[in-house]
């Protein structure tokens, strides 16, 4: 074979060698969710955690470690309970996790702050505005419940800023709260007197 059998043969292998780095190139640099590099399931993600926890168990003698405080069991487990919705702390305020029942007089108020809700169980009640005339969003019919407006009894309120919204009672009621909320006399009101505080 002369030298111009050699040189084709080094041109054919130097296309080929970079034809593959092309193509290995563009195969890293695909986007995530595509064919080529489809989203995962959390099973598939379950799966690897569970590796990483054996592996850093399995290797906590190995001197080539540098992590061994981590607790891998540990964190999959709180990974776990936020994937379920379950995790403390996330998204809510753990103190005011559960309704509590109030008795409340007529002529009192019930002033909420933002994001409380609110359900009037027994009694009667009417809506307390902003001083823009605002109202009360109710969940349970998907209207904004306006200044004035009879409550609903059983319908699910949620106040959505803390600008003075809440219940003006018009006679002796109970209303389930969650949140934090302020109980007003209507005379103390009128008076200057410091209203009675029910934070909860």
């Amino acid at each position: 074979m002369g030298k111009k059998g050699y040189r084709i043969i080094i041109c054919c292998l130097l296309l080929i060698v970079t034809g593959l780095l092309y193509t290995s190139t563009k195969a890293s640099s695909v986007d995530p969710g595509t064919i080529q590099d489809p989203l995962v399931t959390k099973s598939y993600v379950d799966e690897k955690i569970a590796e990483i926890s054996n592996n850093q168990g399995n290797s906590s003698g190995n001197n080539q470690n540098t992590n061994t405080d981590i607790d891998y069991a540990k964190i999959y487990s709180e990974v776990s309970k936020y994937i379920d919705g379950k995790l403390e702390g996330v998204g809510n305020n753990t103190a005011t996790a559960k309704f509590e029942i109030i008795e409340l007089d007529a002529g009192q108020k019930l002033i909420c702050k933002d994001s409380s809700e609110v359900i009037l169980r027994a009694g009667s009640a009417t809506i307390i505005g902003n001083e823009t005339g605002d109202g009360i969003s109710d969940i349970t019919i998907g209207i904004d419940l306006a200044m004035g407006v009879v409550v609903p009894k059983n319908h699910l309120l949620i106040v959505p800023r803390d600008d003075g919204r809440g219940l003006q009672i018009v006679t002796k009621a109970y209303v389930m709260v969650k949140g934090e909320y302020s109980v007003e006399d209507e005379v103390a009101s009128e008076e200057g007197v410091e209203p009675n505080s029910g934070e909860s």
